[in-house]
């Protein structure tokens, strides 16, 4: 059985504090959307179960004239979260459609996988930017909040993940320059 991680996401978002679920989404497209990919159509119905479980409270506040909806998590949320925590991790299979390109690419031209690796290179070099401008908002964290070793953690992996595509990309597109000179020069591949 598939267990709902959207719960968990929204109980971890939660342990920071009172949030709303917009800002929890915000959270989202700030922090964690480098490494995990969230549904927003699944925040509110899911912060809504949250609620009716007992995880959640929700406080309904008016503010510029439209009720706002803040959720706090509480004491069995925490409990439920950390149980999950304690799970051993679920694999998911990887599937990656560059590399499957890549292993048939002896059907298409070396050039046509360049474009795809050199999109891939600026993938790659985006995220590298987008990490470091997390390590920015980050430092100016005090340093000794709780989650500051958890965030660094973190980051550190998504930044050697990063570094890895990089220093992949460069190799990959000389070697598929070195078979489009060698095409280049009659020695094509099968067809």
């Amino acid at each position: 059985m598939r267990t709902n991680r959207t719960r968990y996401v929204l109980l971890g978002a939660l342990t920071e504090g009172p949030k709303t679920g917009y800002e929890i989404r915000k959270d989202i497209e700030a922090g964690i959307s480098h490494f995990w990919q969230e549904s927003y159509g699944q925040i509110y119905p899911q912060l809504k179960a949250l609620a009716a479980e007992g995880l959640a409270e929700v406080e309904t506040s008016p503010e510029t004239g439209r009720q706002r909806k803040v959720y706090r998590i509480t004491e069995a949320g925490r409990r439920e979260l950390a149980a999950w925590l304690a799970e051993p991790v679920q694999q998911e299979p990887q599937r990656n459609e560059l590399l499957l390109k890549l292993i048939y690419g002896r059907s298409t031209t070396p050039a046509v996988l360049q474009g795809h690796v050199q999109s891939f290179r600026q993938s790659a070099a985006a995220l590298k930017g987008a990490l470091g401008a997390l390590q920015s908002i980050i430092a100016g964290e005090p340093a000794d909040h709780p989650d500051m070793a958890y965030w660094l953690m973190t980051l550190r992996l998504g930044e050697y993940i990063a570094e890895a595509r990089l220093r992949w990309a460069e190799e990959t597109l000389s070697q598929l320059e070195t078979l489009a000179a060698t095409n280049d020069s009659g020695g094509g591949a099968d067809d």
